[in-house]
């Protein structure tokens, strides 16, 4: 559809609700901003930010993200589209997961290619270098490097993002 091409879009995406200090979401993006942040740093122009968006329960503290250099928190926005429509590259950092990771759909459903841990891609049944990257949540420099890799590379960013919709459409039509 009309959605932005990889020029038009700059940094990463974290799109998840976190309900509270244990959800599979904050422990993703702890890991995601202590292993893999650091090491993606170098591989990404610079300026490159980290957006967290998403319901944030009450007890839950985000102050280490806030007083992070490279990270905005969005929190909760009303609509999500022109959010999906800046970013480039969403990343999904899940280490362990209950239900379908409707999230990855939606992102791609906007045109927004993904970066997900392994568990993801077998949940969903992605092909990996194909419909998404991934690397295992054991491997934060995989990981970094697959963000790095989606991030920087025009024509990968638009093969995976054209592969994932056509997925989407064939699948969840």
């Amino acid at each position: 559809g009309g959605q932005p091409g990889w020029a038009a879009r700059q940094d990463i995406l974290f799109l998840g609700a976190l309900h509270d200090e244990q959800s599979p979401n904050m422990d993703s993006l702890r890991w995601f901003v202590a292993e893999v942040l650091p090491l993606l740093a170098p591989l990404l122009p610079e300026g490159v930010r980290v957006s967290i968006c998403g319901y944030v329960g009450r007890d839950v503290d985000l102050s280490v993200f806030r007083q992070h250099p490279a990270i905005t928190v969005l929190g909760r926005v009303e609509q999500v589209g022109p959010v999906y429509d800046r970013h480039r590259v969403f990343i999904a950092p899940t280490r362990y997961a209950a239900g379908i990771p409707f999230k990855l759909h939606e992102a791609a459903a906007h045109g927004l290619p993904c970066v997900a841990t392994d568990l993801l891609a077998r949940q969903v049944g992605w092909t990996p270098g194909q419909d998404l990257l991934c690397a295992a949540a054991s491997d934060p420099q995989g990981f970094a490097q697959c963000v790095a890799q989606l991030y920087n590379d025009s024509a990968l960013w638009h093969r995976v993002r054209d592969n994932a919709r056509e997925r989407i459409q064939r699948e969840h039509s």
